[in-house]
């Protein structure tokens, strides 16, 4: 796999992570849980691969 395949992966997982959270970043049940990694360093993620809040926050169902 390329640089550029990971990349688009790893941004693809932390915006499924986001969706799967509804926007939340933080708490129990935000995406930073779910990849079991620091809200801070999830935004820093955000931050370097783009993602835009308003890409994320689809509502749960």
């Amino acid at each position: 796999m390329t640089d550029a395949q990971m990349r688009i992966l790893a941004r693809d997982t932390v915006l499924n992570a986001m969706r799967e959270a509804g926007g939340m970043v933080s708490g129990r049940d935000g995406a930073a849980a779910l990849l079991g990694v620091a809200a801070t360093t999830l935004y820093s993620r955000l931050s370097k691969y783009g993602v835009l809040e308003v890409e994320c926050a689809t509502p749960r169902s």
